[in-house]
């Protein structure tokens, strides 16, 4: 099984941000690479350029592929397999050769190559390459968070902050990392679309709404879940997770603190099953096992906008997102609010 950088869906939304203005017309850049163990024959490559989103499908040729394209400025490439697992990213500038290589098992050890930037970039994950595998994010995200604070006139702060960097329900904290990078490490087209990106991460309870979600339920059942008429704690979560044991135990005190009148849908984002039933028979579990087989890219989760794994969302008896982020304690807490609330 894949391992996938816990921000891996983050990516597909802010594949609309450019890095730079600077304008060279009539500009292309390369990009040639060698994934091994690629599982499906088809992968994409995802960037933005003058004309738009650059979302196109490429056929490699035992694990070699070579491919082209125009851009006028700096710009996030994105290479994902035919799931939309996030294989590798790099940052392509006007005439650059990008290299890459390494394999598809293995996300964290493929290489990229062609500029500084890169190359930096590069540095950064190798140092810290057991935090960028943990299906946890909080460590990776503190140490982005010390690289912002520490080097506010780098580039490579705005990369990590759009590329990297999980936690974005924290608004306060986001908003506080962007300040303090330095005008000229932070483009002014980067910023419009962070912000926006941002912004469309802010819970909303009058329009962010979820009422039911399509799933499978352990067993191969497809069934149609309503989160409506009761207070609901979503977990989204994908294989391995280190920390599942301890998530599955707040969950169960929570169900015991609430005389399980919350109701608790466990969810599996990974697109690989095989040991779905074997992680989660050590549960003892009080609710229902179910896999989304989109993931968030799903049309009925896309309210969530899930950018991390694990994750949790609160959703109130009609509907609405009270808390969609990692942190369990608070999604608990905020559960049990809204129980109280909805009782009197």
């Amino acid at each position: 099984m894949k391992k996938i950088n816990v921000s891996v869906y983050i990516h597909l939304i802010i594949f609309l941000g450019i890095l730079l203005t600077t304008s060279c017309a009539n500009n292309s850049f390369k990009l040639d690479g060698s994934i091994d163990q690629l599982e499906s024959p088809n992968i994409r490559i995802v960037f933005a350029n003058d004309s738009g989103i650059v979302d196109e499908y490429i056929t490699p040729q035992k694990g070699q592929f070579s491919f082209k394209a125009k851009i006028s400025a700096i710009t996030l490439v994105s290479i994902l397999d035919s799931h939309n697992n996030l294989l590798a990213q790099a940052i392509a500038e006007p005439n650059s050769h990008i290299k890459l290589h390494g394999s598809a098992d293995k996300p964290t050890s493929i290489k990229i190559s062609g500029n500084d930037l890169n190359e930096q970039w590069q540095l950064f994950r190798n140092e810290h390459e057991a935090f960028y595998a943990d299906p946890n994010p909080s460590r990776k995200d503190a140490t982005i968070e010390k690289f912002i604070r520490e080097n506010p006139d780098n580039l490579l702060s705005t990369v990590l902050l759009i590329a990297d960097y999980s936690n974005l329900s924290d608004n306060i904290k986001v908003n506080e990392l962007l300040q303090s990078i330095h005008t000229e490490a932070k483009p002014i087209a980067l910023t419009r679309t962070y912000q926006a990106l941002i912004k469309s991460q802010q819970l909303n309870n009058k329009n962010r709404i979820l009422t039911s979600m399509r799933l499978v339920q352990l067993g191969g059942k497809h069934i149609e879940l309503a989160t409506t008429g009761r207070i609901s704690l979503l977990y989204f979560w994908k294989q391995p997770s280190n920390n599942r044991t301890h998530q599955t135990q707040q969950l169960k005190t929570l169900t015991q603190q609430t005389n399980q009148q919350i109701h608790i849908a466990d969810i599996l984002i990974d697109g690989d099953t095989i040991r779905w039933g074997n992680s989660v028979k050590s549960d003892s579990a009080l609710w229902q096992h179910y896999w989304a087989p989109l993931g968030p890219l799903d049309n009925s989760l896309k309210p969530l906008h899930i950018t991390s794994c694990p994750s949790f969302a609160v959703i109130d008896s009609a509907g609405h997102i009270a808390y969609c982020g990692i942190h369990i304690e608070e999604a608990c807490q905020i559960a049990k609010d809204k129980l109280n609330n909805h009782q009197h």
